[in-house]
């Protein structure tokens, strides 16, 4: 996958989390803790590959 492929997953996810913290009024929801372990894994993916970032970055 693509860098900026993953950035658009995460610039989404974010989004989503914060207007589920928002309708659940906690992050200990269930919901709202599956949203960003999964935030999580992708922004782990992003940094995952330094090599590409570098590229990415000009």
């Amino acid at each position: 996958m693509e860098n900026r492929e993953i950035v658009s997953i995460i610039e989404a996810l974010r989004i989503r989390l914060t207007e589920l913290v928002m309708e659940k009024g906690t992050f200990l929801d269930p919901s709202v803790i599956a949203i960003s372990q999964e935030l999580d894994e992708f922004i782990v993916a992003y940094y995952a590959n330094p090599s590409k970032l570098k590229a990415n970055s000009h």
